[in-house]
């Protein structure tokens, strides 16, 4: 899918032009009509493992260690890197709900 962008799109740009956090964040899929989660879990990626095991528990299945796919060793810089006072500041304001939701701290 394109989205008119090419390789000399700034992050920035992208922001403030061409992300829609309707469409790339989490909020409008897990909230129902009255603007409520009705969920009873949701975990996280960055604790995968041990959320499916907690998942496993409360439902009383066996857990297992899941699979590393499309795994890279590949050492990158952190995200905070990438990220001006500016682009912050635009994801900050984008995904307000989500980051006062999920409780989000850059740089975390």
């Amino acid at each position: 899918m394109s989205y008119g962008i090419d390789d000399s799109c700034s992050f920035e740009y992208f922001l403030k032009n061409i992300l829609d956090a309707d469409s790339f964040g989490v909020m409008a899929y897990i909230k129902d009509s009255k603007g409520n989660v009705p969920l009873d879990y949701i975990g996280s990626f960055e604790t995968l493992q041990d959320d499916f095991n907690l998942v496993c528990e409360k439902i009383k299945i066996q857990n297992t260690a899941l699979p590393r796919l499309l795994h890279h060793n590949v050492k990158r810089e952190h995200y905070t890197k990438f990220y001006t006072d500016r682009t912050k500041k635009l994801v900050n304001e984008l995904y307000k709900e989500e980051i006062d939701y999920f409780q989000f701290k850059f740089g975390e």
